[in-house]
């Protein structure tokens, strides 16, 4: 649970910064076609989406790049 909340939040802070002013990602916004929006800028569901995705990539690098020895 406490990955989702900061999937979340970071997801709906980065998108949020990048549809208002551009910086992150380029200028580009949402419809209304995805639902409600927070602060009139990004839908809801766009960061569970980020979460969705996190785990697919994390299987990804982890098939893509060479093992790592523990640090600990």
């Amino acid at each position: 649970m406490l990955l989702l909340a900061i999937t979340f939040a970071v997801s709906l802070a980065f998108e949020s910064i990048g549809v208002a002013a551009g910086v992150v990602y380029g200028s580009y916004h949402y419809t209304d076609k995805l639902g409600a929006k927070f602060l009139g800028l990004v839908p809801w569901i766009i960061p569970v989406s980020w979460f969705m995705m996190s785990y697919p990539s994390f299987i990804l690098a982890n098939r893509i790049l060479p093992p790592m020895q523990n640090l600990w």
